[in-house]
Parts: structure tokens; sequence; C-alpha cells
């Protein structure tokens, strides 16, 4: 099964929507439980550090800068774009 973008399933549990890419075959089998952990926490400025983890393998590890000219800002509004052209 696949989910927009080409993303099977499996790996689309595991990626931050969009934004940034996920292992592959972490992801516990149809029937399995999984454990999902996620950590959003202070960073520096008007930052937060985003960490995710599916069955204790880090998938997202990123800072969530929301000052306009951040790589964080620059990559939501690509990702707006590209959902909006797409729609």
């Amino acid at each position: 099964m696949t989910q927009s973008g080409g993303a099977t399933r499996r790996t689309f549990l595991t990626a931050a929507v969009g934004v940034a890419a996920a292992p592959e075959n972490i992801a516990r089998k149809p029937g399995k439980w999984n454990q999902v952990r996620i950590l959003l926490e202070p960073a520096a400025g008007n930052a937060d550090r985003l960490r995710c983890w599916l069955n204790d393998t880090q998938t997202v590890d990123l800072v969530v800068d929301r000052s306009p000219e951040s790589e964080w800002s620059k990559l939501i509004r690509r990702h707006n774009l590209a959902t909006n052209l797409t729609n």
C-alpha cells in the first residue's frame, strides 16, 4: 500500500511527512504493535528540537525554527507550494 508521494505505508508511519525521509523496514509487520516516541523540546532562540523514534530507532531529528528565513520555514513553504500545485 502507498501513501501520498509514493511512500509505502510502513515508511510513511515513521516520517515527518514531506519534510524528512524515514528509514525502511523498521515498522513491524501488520498485526504487531509498534512503539512510537515523539519528543519536542525547546532549543535556542525561536526554535524547538523535534525527535521521533519508532521501535527504538530514531527516525527524525530536526530543529523547528519559526523565523522566516530558517531552513525549517523554507522546507514548509516548499512543501505547502508543492501540495497546493498537486491538488
